[in-house]
């Protein structure tokens, strides 16, 4: 009797050996799927950055150039009075 129960209870082994690889499969695809979404996010996270910083910069430079305007109008105005 217990000789047939053996060759059952290993296919029952095997069985839920492979349901766990198999969950552990989805699981580590579900993880790779995450990853892959992460690193997209960072990247369009540091491409908003740097297109951030680019507007900072572009920013600053109209802001300097209206300084250096304001004050070529002074000087035009100080010489017509």
């Amino acid at each position: 009797m217990q000789h047939y129960n053996r060759p059952a209870h290993l296919e029952t082994s095997l069985s839920n050996a492979n349901e766990t690889f198999i969950r552990r499969t989805h699981t580590e695809k579900d993880l790779n799927d995450a990853n892959e979404a992460i690193i997209r996010r960072t990247r369009t996270e540091k491409d908003l950055n740097d297109a951030n910083e680019a507007i900072i910069r572009r920013t600053q430079i109209e802001k300097g150039l209206s300084n250096v305007n304001e004050r070529s109008f002074d000087v035009l105005a100080s010489k017509v009075i």
